[in-house]
């Protein structure tokens, strides 16, 4: 199996919202989610060719969405996400074109959430999204839970190249474990289960496949995370458990006025 990478340097921008602003503090968590359970094969989109995790890794969140058994009211089926749908919004946001292979040079995720937001990928279109601490593991779940998953980039070690279907801290060490020594890619993670010690392998979808990543690992390698509220997942009109929506797109207003 090919694995294209294509995430670039996490780009910075002084109005990002913080999503642990607008999570409850007080909802109880499960020890266990999966909400890319319902969706029976996840599709390459392309990500074997191209550079184009980021926008690949939307797709399959709109998959995920829409497929879950959790969104209330729900009118259809999985949404089908298309490679040329990918391919259109990576050429977008990244200015790849198919005529110049080496204007393959991956995207900015803060490109791609905003061209989400404001254009759409494959039809859909997100209403905000605000960074999350990955190290603050209460949020990442409570992100995880309530958002039904959380947009990472991760800066993979070049002892990733080696490891299949679980990222593992295990087993790396000198310039195998130097962060980013591979490169950046852009991944959801769906879920997250409790083991009896208290460790969390977080669930995620990579190169059309459900991979596992633990803990140890997205603490030393996750460099962005996102938390994003998609039309997709609230497909009753209400918004998430306990989110303090009104809060968020007042605030968004604000910075992208």
């Amino acid at each position: 199996m090919k694995r294209r990478l294509g995430k670039g340097e996490p780009r910075h921008d002084a109005r990002m919202l913080s999503m642990a602003r607008y999570l409850p503090p007080a909802v109880v968590l499960p020890p266990a989610v999966n909400w890319g359970s319902a969706v029976p094969k996840w599709p390459m989109m392309l990500n074997d060719q191209l550079g184009d995790c980021t926008c690949a890794a939307a797709g399959h969140m709109i998959e995920a969405w829409s497929a879950s058994e959790a969104v209330a009211d729900k009118k259809g089926a999985e949404a089908v996400v298309t490679d040329q749908q990918i391919l259109a919004a990576y050429e977008a946001v990244s200015g790849y074109s198919p005529a110049q292979p080496e204007s393959d040079q991956g995207a900015i995720v803060l490109d791609v959430l905003n061209y989400w937001r404001q254009t759409g990928i494959a039809g859909h279109k997100i209403t905000a999204f605000g960074s999350v601490n990955p190290l603050i593991t209460r949020n990442v779940k409570t992100a995880i839970f309530l958002l039904g998953g959380l947009y990472i980039g991760v800066s993979l070690p070049l002892g990733a190249q080696n490891q299949n279907g679980t990222w593992t801290t295990e087993g790396l060490s000198g310039d195998a474990a130097v962060r980013g020594g591979w490169g950046g890619h852009a991944v959801p993670i769906v879920g997250y289960s409790t083991q009896p010690d208290g460790s969390l392998p977080f669930h995620l979808v990579t190169w059309g496949q459900t991979w596992t990543m633990t803990q140890a690992f997205m603490a030393a390698y996750c460099d962005e995370a996102y938390g994003i509220v998609s039309p997709d997942w609230t497909a009753d009109g209400k918004c998430p458990m306990g989110l303090d929506l009104g809060t968020l797109l007042a605030d968004l207003k604000l910075v992208t006025s």
